[in-house]
């Protein structure tokens, strides 16, 4: 019985052994990290504001003689041709001639810097839009 129990104690002594020897090592514990502090960023400098645009006032003539108004005026007539031939009612040929021809502005080349035009006129009337192309200037 003691040789049983000698057997039984060196084969778990073995299997102890043999499990602690195939057992990986530990890994080694990381560096330190070091904290590296950026240097002291430059302050923010905000532009300054633009002065209040003053326009000097001027004559109705003299506006009107302007590109920008001249364009905004000529999209302001095709859009007000445009808005009355879809609710007039053709009462000849003559008057559908004149329909059409009152609508062949469409086709001028002058229509897309009109719209452009029409289109800064209003903008130019918003104070956000204004400060906005302001601050992107």
């Amino acid at each position: 019985m003691k040789n049983i129990k000698k057997i039984i104690l060196s084969s778990l002594i073995i299997t102890l052994l043999a499990a602690c020897a195939s057992a990986p090592a530990p890994e080694p514990a990381p560096a330190p990290v070091q904290i590296i502090k950026p240097p002291n960023p430059k302050p923010i400098v905000q532009p300054k504001r633009a002065p209040a645009l003053n326009i000097p006032e001027r004559s109705i003539q003299e506006r009107q003689n302007e590109a920008l108004i001249r364009g905004a005026g000529n999209h302001a007539v095709l859009m007000a041709a445009v808005n009355r031939a879809a609710t007039e009612d053709i009462s000849s040929e003559a008057h559908l001639n004149s329909i059409m021809q009152s609508l062949s502005q469409s086709f001028s080349p002058s229509v897309g810097a009109g719209m452009i035009s029409y289109g800064a006129l209003i903008g130019a009337q918003n104070p956000d839009f204004v400060d906005g192309i302001r601050n992107a200037a």
